[in-house]
């Protein structure tokens, strides 16, 4: 089967085989340029989805920071309040 001609020799505009590096011809190197894609532009929606996310995130972020930082104030004080007993009672132990 034969391979399809597709590729124009930009020396002598000879046709040549689609893999070829070479003009059949001339000789003359057969340069493939890489196809050019258009540029992905962002729409408004996508920004938009984007930044809701955004904010999303950090609002969840805050949530837990919130609630850790509760958690160990509610911890903390425990702790001092053990701590403190075991001051009062060797105080009074002392005595």
């Amino acid at each position: 089967m034969p391979v399809p001609l597709s590729l124009k020799c930009p020396q002598c505009g000879t046709m040549n085989p689609a893999d070829r590096q070479f003009c059949q011809v001339c000789e003359s190197p057969l340069d493939v340029a890489p196809e050019i894609l258009p540029e992905k532009r962002v729409t408004i929606d996508e920004r938009l989805v984007i930044r809701v996310g955004l904010v999303v995130a950090v609002l969840v972020l805050i949530f837990v920071l919130v609630k850790v930082g509760g958690l160990l104030k509610r911890n903390l004080s425990t702790i001092q309040q053990v701590y403190h007993s075991d001051l009062v009672e060797d105080a009074l132990g002392e005595r």
